[in-house]
């Protein structure tokens, strides 16, 4: 048994939320803004016991002016 969040609808999953009393969250991380008012990413707010960063490309440039400090976000996820 595990829950999940998804960030976006995926063919074949109704909701893209669960939650229930499972042992295990899997979360898809983002690296946008938490909010307008919280600028660090969503993904540096969780908690995480283990984190996978499946790649890297260089995205949101209205919010990160240059891919090195896109990639830093990253770097600070995986530290």
């Amino acid at each position: 048994k595990f829950d999940y969040v998804i960030g976006a609808k995926v063919k074949g999953i109704e909701n893209t939320v669960k939650l229930s009393d499972a042992p295990l969250i899997i979360i898809e991380g983002d690296e946008y803004l938490s909010s307008a008012i919280d600028p660090p990413p969503k993904f540096l707010r969780y908690q995480h016991h283990i984190g996978l960063i499946t790649g890297i490309a260089w995205d949101h440039a209205n919010v990160f002016p240059s891919e090195d400090e896109y990639v830093k976000q990253f770097d600070l996820f995986a530290d």
